[in-house]
């Protein structure tokens, strides 16, 4: 994914994007660097979310900005649902319950506020 969005042309008179390839708890960047730091659709994956977010919040001018997207519930997005449907029509229920265990985000938006409160945002 990196290498598209670098491929990507710049947006006529947008703001320059960087793109780096980090481990999430461990950036490489001067403290207050950014004024937005995104977030998309990885929060779910990292094995620590608090020291990810943490970073986050570091790396980020004060005033920043930080916009996170992650996954609900399996069963608030029916696409995946289907998906889980059907590998356990195909492959069998063991897989399709273990799938849909899977990392699929913060089902509570609660749990993402006090995440996110807890790394240091305000």
């Amino acid at each position: 994914m990196l290498a598209m969005a670098v491929e990507k042309p710049a947006v006529l008179n947008g703001a320059p994007i960087d793109y780096l390839e980090c481990p999430a708890d461990s950036i490489p960047l001067p403290t207050g660097t950014y004024d937005v730091v995104a977030c998309q659709q990885g929060l779910q994956f990292f094995p620590d979310r608090l020291a990810a977010v943490a970073e986050m919040c570091r790396v980020l001018k004060p005033g920043g900005r930080l916009g996170v997207a992650v996954w609900s519930t399996i069963d608030r997005c029916p696409p995946v649902a289907a998906l889980a449907n059907a590998v356990g029509a195909v492959i069998g229920e063991a897989v399709a319950d273990s799938y849909r265990r899977g990392p699929w985000g913060f089902p509570a938006l609660d749990d993402l506020r006090v995440l996110i409160i807890s790394a240091g945002f305000e």
